[in-house]
């Protein structure tokens, strides 16, 4: 038997059949219809099977390779696009462009990578007509209409695919929100949200529905058809070789097709990208946060933010990074240009070449020690040569990237996995994040929606969050309008709760912070935020990585070596807090002799950081620092003070500048060098201990390393007069 009988077959859809030939592969499609409707045709049947994502899988299940689909805009489907079906339009009729779904390969509830071995193409009759078929397996089959007078495929392209979703499913690439509306409305005028697991989403959608239906048509749904057009992709060989698995192949198609129509956001483009090795490192950097060894929940990663995220900083409260913060981390320490870390009196500018960046690539993942100088790979069309020393971000072998992964983990993955897990104010954070969801106790159903929204899918804050503010505006209108103010729905109850969480957990974070048992104040609480702000930045991220690589490039350590210093390095940043329990208050930009006062923070002031971080490790006097080690850091640091020094006599120019128009530049500078210095010697006495003589002797030599004293006293017992910093001094 070839396969199952026609009986066997769970969904049939028919229309017409094409293929899409490029250079890189085939697809084949169907384009076909499906109805709102509830019944016993393809039509309607098909309907079912466009469900999003999150109904038909376990996505805590997925690893972020085998996520096709973004999350849901439940707000922007329930606003739009359902009133874009339900309310009268006299400009003209409404309709969808063809949802676009792919069938993929799955084991039960589990991805697969590759489709059944297809059998051999045979002419069969199906339901009285002849076909030409070719069956995958019991997964599905594809029926192309025969012309059995002239021995060959008809003329017109009739198709069908028929399919069990034991063995494949469909996975919608592009207008997962024009079938989630169209889903909503059958689910609310056939009354059975709570048929299958999409019942969470119904406060989204139900009460809008009906308010726009309000008493429907009897055969509204008989009247609502939309296109659909799936696809699949064949194999060029019957033993699978020559082809990648088809959920890579979505991943691709989906990419493709957004950028040519609304383009996804940076997040959601390095959670799909399989041409960029770091984006798949960024990747596993995420799924590792799924496993039972993660160090911190996956939720303090913000993910997939869907809108541009500017310098990305993350938005929701609970978030200690973006996904973009970590791409930027992962960037630089892996395709740093020398030149920047090398240099630590260096300040970023420009866009770095490409080449430069690739090098440090493959020094980095220390391809010279494991991959040999030319390996076969495998190509599109077959088995290709592949030069070691032409490896780049965006060309790797791929019967290597296993092997790949394993390097990044061996060294850089694993160090920013530390500094993430163990620098203290992270360390604050994300013990205050769990502390928050194993005391959440979630009942009422708005209660369960928020702790979805904080814990479990990123789409459904956002969504909330949009939700809300909707309500507010809408009745902020109609109490200037006289109108009828709306109650509170189950999305509104559940952000309400969201935002007391949120300052519940603040202000757990800045207890263990500041190190408090008692409630904390506002004015406390206020300099806690304003230090989270600081730190969860592209800016200080980057900065620690840099911090950290220049160190490793100095001593000329291995990934190995590296990867178990770096943990006696950023221990030491810890320690540098501990002796003085207010220097952590150095990154509030409201304290007096703030550190980086001068500007408003952007990735390229990382070389600040490294700065900051540098004076930590200097401060802290760790025994457990070897020679070499204490020499490079004084080193460093030297040059890295001078950088910061220099930034403050910008800072301190651009200021006379504007008050002075008149003064001479000669003037200028002199006046600005002064008081750069005093202010800089302020700034290090008050946050390091450092006196006003070993700043002026600093000053005189600043390129040899400084012989400091280090002072351990708390910042309240500093005592200094103004008269020490006059300009005259």
């Amino acid at each position: 038997m070839l396969g199952p009988s026609i009986q066997d077959w769970e969904v049939k859809t028919q229309g017409t059949y094409g293929e899409f030939h490029t250079l890189a592969g085939k697809v084949s499609y169907l384009m076909t219809k499906a109805k709102l409707k509830a019944d016993t045709t393809p039509e309607g049947i098909l309907t079912k099977y466009l469900a999003p994502v999150r109904e038909v899988l376990n996505i805590d299940d997925l690893d972020f390779n085998q996520l096709l689909q973004r999350d849901l805009d439940d707000y922007r489907v329930a606003t739009d696009l359902v009133d874009y079906l339900l309310k009268p339009n006299f400009g003209g009729p409404a309709f969808y462009t063809p949802i676009l779904a792919a069938v993929l390969p799955f084991d039960g509830p589990n991805p697969i990578d590759s489709y059944p071995e297809n059998l051999d193409i045979s002419v069969t009759q199906v339901d009285g007509n002849t076909w030409e078929q070719t069956q995958y397996g019991e997964a599905f089959r594809v029926l192309k209409f025969w012309d059995k007078n002239n021995q060959m495929l008809h003329k017109t392209p009739l198709g069908r695919l028929d399919f069990n979703t034991k063995h494949v499913k469909l996975v919608v690439i592009d207008g997962q929100h024009r079938a989630m509306a169209l889903l909503a409305i059958r689910r609310t005028i056939d009354r059975n949200w709570d048929a299958g697991t999409g019942g969470a989403y119904r406060y989204f959608y139900e009460k809008r529905i009906n308010e726009l239906l309000n008493n429907p048509p009897p055969d509204l749904l008989e009247n609502i058809e939309f296109p659909v057009c799936i696809c699949w992709f064949p194999h060029p060989t019957s033993d699978n070789s020559l082809w990648p698995n088809p959920h890579k192949a979505a991943r691709k198609l989906f990419v493709d097709v957004n950028k040519n129509a609304r383009t996804p956001s940076k997040s959601r483009l390095i959670l799909l990208s399989d041409s960029e090795l770091t984006s798949i490192f960024v990747r596993e950097f995420l799924n590792h946060l799924r496993t039972k060894d993660a160090r911190f929940p996956l939720h303090a990663i913000e993910y997939d933010y869907p809108h541009e995220q500017g310098e990305g900083v993350p938005v929701r409260k609970t978030a200690l990074a973006s996904i973009l913060m970590l791409n930027s981390a992962i960037e630089w320490a892996l395709r740093g240009p020398d030149k920047y870390i090398k240099d630590v009196n260096k300040t970023i500018q420009g866009t770095a070449k490409k080449t430069d960046k690739d090098r440090r690539l493959q020094y980095e993942l220390e391809i010279n020690k494991w991959l040999d100088s030319e390996i076969v790979d495998e190509g599109m069309n077959g088995p290709i040569a592949f030069v070691r020393n032409d490896l780049r971000n965006e060309h790797f072998p791929k019967t290597q990237l296993k092997t790949l992964i394993e390097k990044f983990w061996d060294g850089w993955g694993s160090v920013i996995m530390n500094i993430f897990s163990e620098f203290f104010p992270f360390k604050c954070h994300i013990e205050a994040l769990k502390d928050l969801q194993n005391n959440w106790t979630a009942g009422a159903a708005h209660a369960i929606l928020a702790n979805d929204a904080m814990f479990k899918g990123l789409g459904i804050y956002w969504t909330l969050k949009e939700d809300h503010e909707q309500w507010l505006k809408n009745n902020q209108t109609a109490r200037l309008d006289g109108g009828t103010v709306q109650d509170k729905t189950e999305t509104v109850k559940a952000w309400e709760i969201i935002q007391y969480k949120e300052k519940e957990f603040e202000q757990e974070r800045a207890k263990k912070l500041f190190n408090r048992k008692r409630e904390i104040n506002d004015e406390l609480l206020k300099t806690a935020d304003n230090i989270y702000k600081w730190l969860f930045t592209q800016a200080f991220l980057s900065g620690a990585v840099l911090t950290l690589a220049s160190l490793k490039h100095d001593l000329g350590y291995d990934a190995k070596t590296f990867k178990e210093r770096a943990e006696v390095w950023i221990r030491s940043w810890n320690l540098a807090l501990e002796l003085s329990l207010d220097r952590i208050k150095i990154f509030d930009r409201q304290q007096d002799y703030a550190f980086l006062d001068f500007t408003t923070l952007s990735p390229a002031d990382a070389v600040y950081f490294r700065y900051l971080l540098l004076e930590f490790m200097q401060v802290s006097r760790s025994e457990e620092f070897t020679p070499e080690e204490k020499e490079a850091i004084a080193r460093l640091l030297s040059q890295a003070r001078k950088l910061y020094l220099d930034a403050l006599v910008k800072d301190e120019e651009k200021t006379l500048k504007k008050n002075y128009p008149s003064m001479t530049s000669k003037v200028c500078q002199q006046k600005a060098n002064v008081k750069a210095k005093n202010r800089m010697s302020k700034f290090c006495r008050k946050w390091f201990g450092i006196t006003s003589q070993q700043f002026s002797d600093w000053l005189e030599n600043f390129d040899r390393p400084l012989n400091q004293e280090i002072s351990t006293l708390n910042e309240s017992e500093y005592s200094y007069e103004e008269s020490d910093f006059d300009d005259d001094n």
